[in-house]
């Protein structure tokens, strides 16, 4: 009765509600110095060592695109298609990742891992509640949707989800 997606393709039989536009994140070990108070240039990680989802993978797609955008070429090193592996690669030195926050928000707020936003282009992604679009939405399925909603909606107000609201 209701789901959440990240990019949605248009359907006639789904009604999509955006949430958010996500902003991924540059990732580095503890010692990469990197801060989520400042910027990185998409174009700086045509230098680094990445740590990467394989092309099937829809965060891929987006970092191929912003690459393509920005007229580089992505080193990429190793590629794992599960965030959890990502992060120990990235920890351990091997090279850096491009993420959401709340994966790894603890991680950056005790110094464990180093984030950075990127800019020209900025990497994301859209967040959205979907629901049936041939049927009335039940009471239960509007509540869980609402709830969702502000739950996300906490989480970018606190710093624990980079990105920004977009609201229906």
């Amino acid at each position: 009765d209701v789901a959440l997606s990240y990019n949605p393709q248009p359907s006639k039989s789904l009604r999509t509600e955006p949430v958010m536009m996500e902003s991924l994140l540059l990732v580095g070990a503890a010692d990469a110095g990197l801060s989520l108070d400042k910027a990185v240039p998409f174009r700086a990680l045509a230098d680094l060592g990445l740590v990467l989802p394989s092309a099937p993978h829809g965060l891929r797609a987006i970092l191929d695109s912003c690459a393509a955008s920005a007229r580089i070429t992505l080193d990429t090193r190793v590629e794992v298609d599960s965030y959890g592996p990502m992060i120990e690669l990235v920890k351990s030195g091997l090279g850096y990742a491009v993420l959401p926050l709340p994966p790894i928000f603890e991680m950056v707020r005790n110094g464990v891992l180093t984030a950075a936003p990127l800019a020209d282009p900025v990497p994301e992604r859209k967040l959205a509640i979907m629901f049936s679009a041939d049927r009335p939405v039940s009471p239960a399925a509007r509540f869980v949707g609402q709830q969702v909603a502000g739950i996300v909606a906490d989480l970018v107000g606190r710093g624990v989800w980079a990105g920004r609201l977009t609201g229906s």
